[in-house]
Order: structure tokens, then C-alpha cells, then sequence
């Protein structure tokens, strides 16, 4: 145990605060694992978790710096996703993470958190503008960002209903991205309009790997007919 780093750090720093945040992460840990690829889901205890959730909260509140004021907020945020507390997500996402002034990845990753539960609240149209800045914030858990907004988007739906959600050209140029992405079709009027909103974005590359996909995907089908 001696020779560990993180050992000899708390060691010599004495910084209880990330010590506790630790011990706290650890317990939260075995109710939040899991993926769609499990042939089997987690036993989750919903008692138990919301005894977390109102230890993460409390440790929130005697948090003194913002940094972990934020990863309280997202390991109890994650609790109370698991729980299908999805009305809880949504309000403490504004009351907790969202007044953190914490620049961390985990800032879109709670984010994240408000916008599933958006969508399994009946909100798709703000769940997928939730989704589409998330998208464009990190390149953390980025495929299952750009699944969420997938199933949130209406594919009968009009562009327009979802791009009047956004705030800024940035953002428009975010959400007509990833509208692109999810379609089968040549969006040359997108991409055009993607790149006179955002001409500096790094999506365009991703937009050019994705037609390119598209068109290879057609020259398959048609040299099997």
C-alpha cells in the first residue's frame, strides 16, 4: 500500500475532500454500471440508491470547491437516472450541476443526464437540442450522445421546429449536423447551410466521412442489383 501513488498523495496532502468524494464515487459505482450490451441488467436497490442520492446532496452542499460540487452532482444525477427518477434528473440538473461553475467534461455529461430524461418524459424536441449541444461539447460517450439524439428526432418531423430551439448559428450548425448524419439522404442544402453557419466546425469532417459512407453503401446495393 505504500508504494501506491494515490496512497502516498493523500498521504501527504491530507486533501480529505477528495478522499471522501472517493469513498463516496466507490459506493455509487456498482448501481450505475451496465450497458445496453449486457446480456443481463444490473440489480439496482432503489433504496439504497436514494440514500446515495441524498448523501451526494448533502456532500454537495459542504463541498468547498466547485470542482467536486460538480462530480457530486453527476454521480447522484446518475443514481437518480437509474432509478427512472427522470423528473428529479431534470430538476436537479438546474438546481445542482447547472450553477457549478466548473468547466469539467462531466458538465455535458449531466447534460446528458437532463436530456435522456427529457426523452423519457415525452420532451423529444428538447431532449434532441440537449443532446445535439452535448454533442458538439465533448468527445466523451459521444455514440450514445448521437444515439439519444437519434431517437429523440421525429424523422416526419420539420428541421425547422428543432433548429427553432437553438440559440445561436453555432448551435443550428450542431443540430443540422447531426440531422445530416442520422439521414440516409444527400443533404447538399444542409451541408451547405452547416458550412455558412460554421465554417471552422470540426463536424464538417465528420459530415464528409458520412457522405462518403453513403455513397460507397450505394455503389454496394447497386452493384448487387
Amino acid at each position: 500500500v505504500k508504494q501506491n501513488s494515490m496512497t502516498a498523495y493523500f498521504m501527504q496532502s491530507k486533501d480529505l475532500e477528495a478522499l471522501g468524494y472517493i469513498m463516496y464515487a466507490k459506493q455509487v459505482e456498482p448501481y450505475v454500471i451496465g450497458n445496453e450490451g449486457d446480456w443481463q441488467a444490473p440489480q439496482r436497490d432503489s433504496i439504497k440508491m436514494a440514500k446515495l442520492i441524498k448523501s451526494g446532496q448533502q456532500w454537495y452542499t459542504v463541498a468547498k470547491k466547485e470542482f467536486f460540487k460538480l462530480k457530486y452532482s453527476y454521480q447522484f444525477l446518475r443514481l437518480a437516472h437509474y432509478s427512472e427518477r427522470y423528473a428529479d434528473v431534470i430538476n436537479w440538473y438546474d438546481e445542482y450541476a447547472a450553477k457549478t461553475t466548473s468547466t469539467s467534461v462531466l458538465q455535458p455529461l449531466c447534460l446528458a443526464l437532463k436530456a435522456g430524461a427529457l426523452f423519457h418524459s415525452g420532451h423529444q424536441k428538447e431532449a434532441a437540442y440537449l443532446f445535439s449541444k452535448v454533442f458538439a461539447a465533448t468527445m466523451a460517450k459521444r455514440v450514445s450522445n448521437y444515439l439519444g439524439f437519434d431517437w429523440s428526432v421525429d424523422s416526419k418531423a420539420d428541421k425547422r421546429d428543432y433548429l427553432a430551439l437553438c440559440k445561436n448559428d453555432t448551435e443550428k450548425a450542431a443540430m443540422l449536423s447531426l440531422c445530416a448524419l442520422s439521414s440516409t439522404d444527400e443533404n447538399l442544402a444542409d451541408r451547405k447551410e452547416i458550412l455558412k453557419l460554421n465554417p471552422t466546425g470540426e463536424k464538417q469532417e465528420v459530415l464528409v466521412v458520412g457522405e462518403i459512407k453513403k455513397e460507397e453503401e450505394k455503389n454496394i446495393r447497386h452493384s448487387k442489383d
